[in-house]
């Protein structure tokens, strides 16, 4: 018998996820933001260590409290299609969580902010040294404090201080010390910490294809774009209304995978957020048609940590623990006391590797650092 191609492989994979039923896909967040939806190492959330158990609950960062990484890196989801992520010896302190006017203040430190969607009726603010940063479209803005420095590598960013507005685009800074200070810098010059957000977000975009397709198997309407757990990648992903959002991150990296349709155009997980109807007609196209593939691209994030205390690997990152295989059999999504719908616990791991992959407040082999 003919050995399967990869394309092949992933379909077996794939399509079976679009035809599973309602519970595969659960809304992580309703009327709040700030659900910790992934850490690596120690980190601290209103000074508790958020643990990476087993079937653990999803954590939430309330209002006036911090969140705060030592020797570890955390990722938190913010309005549907805004992810905030931070760096090790940083924190942040939540200030609102409604959706309407999600705001936040970075402590100390780095964070990343990308946001591939800003619905209407929801706002969001960061703020650092009296200086607040506003996010209205799709950007990828990194804040720091130390240089305090506000940097575009996507989209645009407005930065309020003293009543005097400065819009910041891409390939823009703006310093934070009072100056307002613009300059250019080079969007490709980037650190250990860029990168991880970038493979974390290629791997969260993954997961959308098929938490799409389940979603509209599922015959439950939507009325909001929204964040959806998806048990077999082990984590959430977001999921567009209509239409297609697109990644700020862009599609030039090593951490997605794409395939094409003669006459048919791209999918790209990894690289977009697809809604529900935008995402059937690929699916049912590769369902029904034996049409003949342009391209495939791939790549193995790797195999899970060990158990042991948080060490720094310069390929690995932060060891944490192993996670369960990806041909594991479905289980329930964990549950947040703001979810619309229940969602109890699950294995873990970051998707498109040799291991599956937990969500909130577990972390993961596949996202090792570089």
């Amino acid at each position: 018998m003919r050995p399967k191609s990869l394309f092949a492989q992933m379909l077996t994979v794939l399509l079976p996820l679009s035809a599973s039923s309602p519970a595969m896909a659960q809304q992580v967040i309703g009327a709040k933001s700030g659900v910790i939806h992934y850490v690596e190492g120690d980190v601290f959330a209103a000074d508790q260590k958020i643990e990476t158990k087993l079937g653990a609950k999803f954590n939430e960062l309330k209002p006036d409290q911090v969140l705060r990484a030592e020797e570890g890196r955390a990722e938190i989801l913010l309005n549907p299609g805004v992810t905030l992520r931070l760096s090790e010896s940083s924190s942040v302190k939540m200030i609102n969580n409604k959706l309407s006017d999600t705001r936040l203040e970075l402590v100390s430190g780095s964070a990343l902010v990308e946001v591939a969607e800003m619905s209407d009726g929801n706002a969001l603010s960061l703020s650092y040294n009296s200086h607040t940063i506003s996010f209205t479209k799709n950007a990828l803005v990194r804040i720091d404090s130390d240089p305090a420095v506000v940097k575009v590598y996507q989209g645009e960013a407005s930065v309020m201080h003293n009543g005097e507005m400065s819009v910041v685009k891409t390939g823009k800074s703006l310093s934070l010390d009072g100056n307002m200070q613009v300059a250019r810098f080079d969007v490709k010059d980037t650190d250990a910490f860029y990168r991880w957000g970038n493979r974390r977000a290629s791997y969260v975009s993954t997961a959308n294809a098929s938490t799409a397709r389940s979603l509209l198997n599922s015959g439950r309407s939507m009325t909001s774009s929204g964040w959806y757990y998806n048990p077999y990648f082990g984590f959430a992903t977001f999921i567009p209304m209509s239409g297609m959002a697109h990644s700020p991150w862009g599609c030039n990296n090593n951490y997605s995978f794409g395939f094409s349709f003669y006459g048919m155009g791209n999918l790209t997980p990894g690289c977009n957020y697809y809604s529900p109807s935008r995402v059937y007609r690929y699916y049912s196209s590769i369902a029904n048609r034996n049409m003949p593939v342009q391209g495939v691209r791939t790549n193995n994030p790797g195999a899970g940590f060990g158990n042991a205390g948080p060490t720094y690997n310069s390929t690995l990152g932060y060891n944490v623990e192993s996670r369960a295989s990806m041909s594991s059999s479905p289980v329930s999504s964990p549950s947040i006391s703001s979810a619309p719908v229940s969602s109890p616990s699950v294995g873990r791991g970051d998707a498109g590797g040799a291991s599956s992959g937990g969500a909130v407040s577990h972390s993961g082999g596949s996202s090792g650092r570089r």
